[in-house]
């Protein structure tokens, strides 16, 4: 169907199958049809107003498809990671002196010691306020 309005496919997904979140009904030869698993995929076009309408209605009398989503966007890549790293706390360290250092006594070791609730709690009282 696409490819019948648009000559251009700028980037696609191909369909993944997977549990849905929710139950899905749909009327299917005029019989309610409930559907807990289902493909997804998607697919980033360029295409005219007109394609577009004439699009929608096909997807609509499409038995096959769900769901659909219509997006306007704009052209350029506009991925972003698929899971969220979010804020990353930074651990404090703390340097201390060895007594036996067998480097000789006049050097230090240093050694990193994550003061993991310390540091939590800042944060969180950083993202509170």
């Amino acid at each position: 169907m696409i490819e019948r309005i648009s000559k251009d496919i700028i980037a696609e997904e191909l369909p993944v199958f997977i549990d849905l979140a929710y139950q899905i009904v749909k009327t299917v030869e005029h019989k309610n049809k409930r559907f807990d698993e289902a493909y997804f995929g998607w697919i980033k076009f360029e295409g005219s107003p007109a394609g577009i309408a004439e699009l929608e209605e096909e997807l609509k009398k499409d038995e096959n498809v769900l769901r659909y989503l219509i997006v306007k966007t704009i052209r350029e890549n506009t991925f972003i990671a698929k899971k969220f790293t979010g804020a990353k706390v930074k651990e404090q360290e703390e340097v201390v002196e060895s007594a036996g250092s067998p480097l000789g006594s006049n050097t230090t070791e240093e050694v990193i010691v994550a003061k993991s609730d310390e540091v939590l709690d800042k944060a969180i009282e950083e993202l509170v306020k």
